[in-house]
């Protein structure tokens, strides 16, 4: 007995498959890029006179950048100077380092509640407390690279307090919010070019001479007489190829 032709299942219509959005095997997301300094650290220090606070993300700065920070501050007084995260857990590593810098205090902060991040709601109330205090600071330096302190630093603008936010790939909306933005590797490789500068007048020449290169055309000649003579003052210092050649002059 022959057998009934079989019956193909309807196709769906208006039905695709998507490509998966995950990342290939052994891949690693792709990493923000750097988001490069908008001012210099002059002008985000501010005058004589300031009275800072300095609030620093752990959840999301490596505490490596702990030297730098101290050393940008320097001698200007603090009113607070405090770090917010689990430094029980993952980020125990900064105690070492805080060690190197007494006023600093690490405000040991746990998530206990999934998708909430406790630190980041905790550094946003002691901020709004510092300002709502007594003698708040003329200074607030945030040290994050999230963008969820945007609001609490468009308040504290509107009071009045300079806002000087320093990281490494710190959201564009809160780089633009703020008067000044450092990124903290740059600061550190200004600082020490500096220090080696101030120590060595060879590296003092080779900023001069990095400076003569980057000199328009029109007064590049006269620039390179300059350089002669502060060759004849100082004979045992000498560029060697940093020097521009007079074929690059007009």
């Amino acid at each position: 007995m022959a057998r009934p032709p079989s019956k193909k299942a309807p196709a769906l219509r208006g039905r695709t498959a998507k490509p998966s959005k995950r990342p290939a095997k052994g891949r690693s997301p792709r990493r923000q890029a750097d988001a490069a300094s908008t001012s210099t650290p002059e002008a985000a220090k501010g005058q004589q006179g300031q009275r800072i606070g300095v609030l620093i993300d752990a959840d999301n700065v490596s505490h490596q950048h702990l030297p730098t920070l101290r050393r940008f501050i320097g001698e200007t007084p603090i009113a607070a100077a405090r770090a917010y995260g689990d430094f029980q857990g993952r980020l125990s590593g900064w105690r070492a380092f805080a060690q190197d810098w007494p006023e600093l205090e690490l405000v040991d902060q746990r998530s206990y509640t999934p998708g909430k991040n406790a630190a980041d709601m905790r550094l946003t109330i002691d901020a709004v407390k510092l300002m709502a205090g007594a003698n708040p600071p003329t200074t607030l330096i945030f040290v994050t690279n999230d963008s969820d302190f945007t609001p609490v630093v468009e308040d504290a603008k509107r009071l009045g307090v300079r806002i000087v936010v320093m990281g490494e790939r710190t959201h564009k909306a809160l780089r633009s919010t703020a008067h000044h933005y450092l990124n903290l590797t740059e600061l550190r490789e200004r600082m020490d070019s500096e220090e080696q500068a101030k120590s060595d007048p060879r590296a003092a020449l080779a900023v001069l001479a990095q400076a003569i290169r980057e000199l328009t055309p029109k007064t590049k000649t006269k620039a390179l007489e300059l350089l002669g003579q502060f060759e004849k003052m100082l004979p045992d210092l000498r560029f060697g190829d940093l020097r521009p050649t007079r074929a690059a002059a007009p």
